[in-house]
């Protein structure tokens, strides 16, 4: 019986037999399982042994991981994040797959920048949760993201008003300011390099008539240069741009975002 716990590695060893009372095979068999007891006590299985390729098929399993969905939306299966309390080498090879592996959706707006996590639970149902992206999570875990998914919301002359108190340039100013805190955060990597390889851009017009006039270069031109400091983003693979910007300005920034 173990009497130890995953920490301690005193077990109890098995009750000694009276092989007296046995006989051939029996014998042969009961003395096999004594041996391999013993070789269990002094050698237990680890996966740490195993080949990291494998490990990581395992934790695969596990682990947080996003539904392929035809509607475009992320939707996240709940998994076991309890695997990153193990020790420091387990926490650091699930965290990247964790982060790595799947997109992280962003919503950017006048005074946030928000982690959107939709996910599954137990009553088919699709709740989400909103994470401060640059103060609940961690910039350890920030740079081990590779693909994000970016909505840009700029808001209307009313909500501006309103919800901010701000109007006019005043609106595009400061939501272009949260966009390059953004950046910067994605960029302080050590040696400044950037690991992302896919985003996909949204900018999202607050006003009506923006959007309907969305190929009128004098009035898309200030709402759309809320997203410029992205361009400081490079060598990613994939760019997707879409929303309120001109052509124009559509193939300049993905351009020079995908410059190497």
């Amino acid at each position: 019986m173990d009497t130890g716990h995953f920490n301690c590695r005193d077990y109890a060893f098995p009750e000694a037999t009276d092989y007296s009372l046995l006989s051939g095979k029996d014998v042969h068999d009961e003395r096999a399982r004594s041996l391999q007891l013993e070789e269990e006590r002094i050698n237990p299985f680890l996966i740490l042994r195993l080949p990291v390729e494998l490990r990581q098929t395992i934790y695969s399993y596990l682990l947080p991981t996003v539904e392929p969905r035809n509607d475009g939306k992320i939707l996240w299966t709940p998994g076991q994040t309890s695997l990153l309390c193990v020790s420091r080498l387990v926490h650091d090879e699930c965290a990247a797959l964790i982060y790595g592996n799947n997109p992280f959706v962003l919503i950017v707006e006048y005074d946030s920048i928000t982690f959107w996590y939709t996910y599954r639970n137990r009553n088919g149902l699709h709740p989400t949760r909103r994470y401060s992206f640059l103060d609940d999570l961690a910039p350890h875990y920030q740079r081990l993201i590779r693909q994000l998914v970016i909505t840009v919301n700029h808001p209307d002359s009313y909500t501006g008003m309103i919800k901010y108190n701000v109007g006019g340039k005043g609106l595009t100013h400061g939501l272009r300011e949260q966009v390059q805190r953004l950046v910067d955060a994605l960029r302080s990597c050590p040696g400044n390099s950037i690991v992302l390889n896919a985003v996909q851009i949204t900018l999202s017009a607050g006003d009506a008539a923006a959007r309907e006039r969305s190929d009128s270069d004098s009035v898309e031109m200030g709402v759309q240069s809320v997203l410029e400091p992205l361009a400081e983003l490079h060598h990613l693979s994939n760019v997707i741009i879409e929303g309120a910007v001109t052509d124009k300005f559509r193939l300049w920034l993905r351009k020079a975002m995908l410059q190497q």
